[in-house]
C-alpha cells in the first residue's frame, strides 16, 4: 500500500475517533467513592442452634457511596438523583481504572422491584410544570451536587467472619470487595410510545426554562459513574 494512503487512513481513523469521543461526551460528569459496605440481611434464630445465636437466611450488601455531580457543561442540567432510580441500579466491577477496561463482573440492585404501579407514578411526575425536587436537582454550569446513595448487591463482595469478643452475641462479618475497581449505572426506561403528556421528551420541553433535562439519545433516563476505587475509607 502507498505511503500516502497509509498516511490518509490514518488521518481518517484519527478524526474518526475524535469525532466520537466528541459524540460521547456528556456534560454531567459523576465521580464517587465508597463510605461504607457491609453484609446485610434477614436474620432467623434456628432452635436446632444450641447457643441460639440468630443466623442469616438471605446475605447481600450494602454499598453506601458519596457521589459528586458536576456540570461541566454551559447550560443548567436538570438531573434525576438516585432517589429516582429505585429498582434501577447495576454495579459493574473491574480491576483496572480505565474506561475502555474489560467488564469482570456485574450485579444488579438487589430487592427493589419496581413493578408497574411505580413505573405509573414515576410517569405521573413528567406531567408536573416543573421538576419535583425530591427526585431531580438543577446544576448551573461549573456548580457541583452531591449526594449519598445506598445500593444493595448479592454479588462483587464476600464475607469475611471474626470472632465476636462478647460470647453472647454473632461473629462479626466484614464485607471484602472482590474486585478493585466498580461503576453504577442509573437507568430507567418510561417512555410511552401511546402517551400524549408524561414521556420524558414532554417533560425535557416542558421544563426547558429551568434547563435542560438530561436524556441519553433514547430519549431516556441513563446516567453512569465514572471509575470509583472500591475501598473504604481508612
Amino acid at each position: 500500500m502507498p505511503r500516502e494512503r497509509v498516511y490518509f487512513l490514518l488521518i481518517g481513523l484519527l478524526l474518526l475517533l475524535c469525532v466520537n469521543s466528541i459524540a460521547q461526551r456528556s456534560d454531567l460528569v459523576i465521580t464517587g467513592s465508597v463510605i461504607s459496605a457491609k453484609p446485610a440481611g434477614p436474620l432467623i434464630k434456628p432452635p436446632a442452634l444450641k447457643n441460639g445465636l440468630p443466623v442469616r437466611q438471605e446475605t447481600y450488601f450494602e454499598v453506601q457511596l458519596r457521589l459528586q455531580f458536576y456540570n461541566r457543561g454551559d447550560v443548567p442540567l436538570i438531573v434525576p438523583t438516585p432517589r429516582f432510580f429505585y429498582g434501577g441500579k447495576r454495579m459493574q466491577f473491574f480491576e483496572i481504572p480505565s474506561s475502555d477496561s474489560r467488564l469482570v463482573a456485574s450485579s444488579d440492585e438487589w430487592g427493589h422491584s419496581g413493578g408497574k404501579e411505580l413505573t405509573k407514578s414515576l410517569m405521573k411526575l413528567m406531567e408536573h410544570t416543573e421538576p419535583p425536587g425530591y427526585y431531580f436537582t438543577i446544576i448551573d454550569p461549573g456548580s457541583t451536587y452531591e449526594i449519598t446513595d445506598l445500593v444493595r448487591v448479592k454479588s462483587g463482595y464476600k464475607v469475611e467472619t471474626l470472632p465476636n469478643s462478647d460470647k453472647r452475641g454473632r461473629d462479626l462479618e466484614i464485607a471484602i470487595p472482590e474486585h478493585s475497581y466498580f461503576k453504577v449505572r442509573y437507568s430507567l426506561f418510561l417512555k410511552d410510545k401511546t402517551a400524549t403528556s408524561n414521556n420524558p421528551a414532554d417533560a425535557q420541553r416542558r421544563w426547558k426554562r429551568f434547563g435542560k433535562l438530561l436524556l441519553n439519545a433514547d430519549g431516556e433516563f441513563f446516567l453512569e459513574t465514572e471509575i470509583i476505587i472500591n475501598k473504604l475509607p481508612d
